[in-house]
């Protein structure tokens, strides 16, 4: 058994912003080209945000350095370095790619003799 073919679904946002173009040069509104496509207009002003690959790096490179620099100390050595970025930036970045801890679990009274600063705690 055949089905009936039907319009081709549009995939991606390039492709749905394309779609939109296209439409709006044949002469129609842009409210109406959403509604014909079945999307939402607010998808179509959606920008990505900028590439921090290079905060990233630098962020990977200061960790690696100090591991028990939460990132409290990462931001001051960022803007130490020339860096302008938010502090929330430097603790969602460190949390979820660099690895470095919030506070590190070698300080206070389980800090072992002999060693700088651990980054875990031995016991």
């Amino acid at each position: 058994m055949k089905f009936p073919e039907g319009p081709k679904k549009v995939a991606g946002v390039a492709e749905r912003r394309e779609a939109v173009r296209f439409l709006t040069a044949k002469g129609l509104s842009v409210r109406r080209s959403c509604v014909i496509l079945r999307i939402s207009r607010s998808s179509l002003g959606y920008l990505p945000r900028k590439d921090d690959s290079a905060l990233l790096r630098k962020l990977k490179e200061l960790a690696g350095k100090n591991p028990c620099h939460g990132y409290r100390m990462m931001h001051g050595s960022l803007l130490m370095a020339g860096w302008r970025v938010n502090p929330k930036k430097v603790r969602g970045d460190c949390a979820n790619s660099t690895g470095c801890p919030s506070r590190c679990a070698a300080r206070g009274n389980g800090r072992v003799p002999g060693q700088a600063c651990p980054a875990v705690r031995s016991t």
